[in-house]
């Protein structure tokens, strides 16, 4: 039998995913302070998140961080013509 991962686990209705939790207090984070000033126990203290909950949504701060940038990458709908 095969468990497929849902990252919406434990989030019900008007409440949100540890993923979110998560994401929202590393964005403010590195953001203001850089992603090397930040350690994973503020971001888990911040969002009031268990270390398990971070390792099973990302793996680690590395992934964490891969997720923070991403919606920071430039698409060519983004791209602003002269």
């Amino acid at each position: 039998m095969t468990v497929e991962r849902t990252h919406d686990i434990g989030a019900g209705p008007g409440r949100r995913s540890a993923r979110e939790r998560l994401l929202e207090p590393a964005d403010r984070l590195f953001y203001h302070e850089g992603i090397h000033a930040v350690g994973i126990d503020r971001i888990l203290e911040k969002s009031s998140v268990a270390q398990g909950s971070l390792d099973y949504n990302f793996g680690g701060k590395d992934d964490l961080v891969s997720e923070y940038l991403l919606p920071q990458r430039p698409s060519a709908d983004d791209a602003v013509y002269l």
